[in-house]
């Protein structure tokens, strides 16, 4: 990952908003009983969503920065840790890629890391999540829904397969970079690759790095599991715990590319799409993602906005090329 990361001009930003936005209108309207069950959200059900959702940015961030100190060799105390994270989460919220900027900014220049290694580092982080969270989720399937396909073939298998390609992706990018490293590139982007393909396979054959990350991501899902299931909840629907973790694995994987700010929209589309795969209504998982959206904005701006305002306000201004 660069400084610049992945950019898309903002007028296709704002038609990729309104498109995805309007389909999810779209589902949410055909399907009235699911949208009256959710105009009638007890206060009590959202209270509990929403300690659920600072709860979980606790966990997640300590996950993060243990790949970051393990990709730059570089201690970070994790109070200035979540600040950075935190408010990186939040431009992410505003003008895409923005937070990504601030977090690779923030740590070259507090603490000497490369911007190589914090993009292997993330990348690192997401393929060690995805894997973890797929792997362990086709289990669950597998015991709770046996029957469950996707695309015509058994749930676990495709999650298994799923886990295979996200783990493999560093040694692919690796591989297809290194005959092509000593030509020049815009930007540089084929040796930024390299770099960042390099870093994660670095952090990724950390035994010790992986260890500490499955036991943190342990107290993630069990929050996100507890999470989920409660925001379907609200909407009549028991979601299983393999569902649960795989909607997470897929969600956090397309994350990991901001399109729009805070992938709005698409986050939404995406998890009305994936709730369909498990054989949940579309319009269920729209309302799911719009409720885990408003929630988790709230959770979140709350630090943030306590603990950068200044930074905020000055990258909230930032103007892409």
């Amino acid at each position: 990952m660069t400084t610049d990361g992945f950019h898309v001009p903002r007028w296709v930003s704002g038609v990729i908003v309104v498109t995805t936005l309007g389909l999810v209108v779209w589902v949410i309207l055909r399907d009235r009983p699911a949208l009256d069950t959710f105009a009638n959200l007890d206060p009590t059900d959202l209270i509990v969503i929403l300690v659920l959702q600072v709860l979980y940015l606790l966990p997640e961030s300590q996950r993060q920065k243990i790949v970051i100190e393990s990709s730059s060799d570089v201690s970070i105390a994790s109070v200035r840790w979540f600040k950075i994270f935190a408010v990186g989460r939040f431009l992410n919220t505003f003008v895409p890629q923005s937070g990504n900027v601030y977090r690779a900014l923030k740590l070259k220049r507090e603490f000497g890391i490369a911007i190589a290694d914090f993009g292997g580092g993330m990348a690192a982080f997401v393929i060690m999540s995805v894997t973890t969270s797929l792997a362990v989720a086709a289990p669950f399937l597998a015991v709770q829904s046996p029957s469950q396909t996707i695309f015509g073939l058994p749930a676990p298998l495709v999650l298994i397969l799923a886990a295979g390609v996200v783990a493999g992706a560093p040694f692919a990018i690796r591989r297809l970079v290194r005959p092509l490293q000593d030509r020049e590139s815009p930007a540089g982007i084929i040796d930024a690759a390299r770099r960042v393909a390099t870093a994660a396979l670095t952090a990724l054959q950390d035994v010790r790095l992986i260890l500490r990350f499955i036991a943190v991501w342990f107290v993630t899902i069990i929050i996100v599991v507890t999470l989920y299931r409660a925001v379907f909840g609200v909407i009549d629907w028991n979601l299983g715990i393999g569902e649960a973790i795989a909607i997470y694995a897929l969600l956090q994987a397309s994350s990991f590319i901001v399109l729009t700010p805070g992938n709005l929209g698409i986050q939404e589309l995406g998890l009305a799409a994936l709730a369909a795969l498990f054989g949940i209504p579309a319009a269920v998982g729209a309302l799911a993602a719009a409720l885990i959206r408003a929630t988790g904005w709230i959770a979140l701006a709350l630090p943030a906005v306590a603990f950068g305002f200044e930074d905020i306000v000055r990258f909230s201004r930032r103007r892409e090329p």
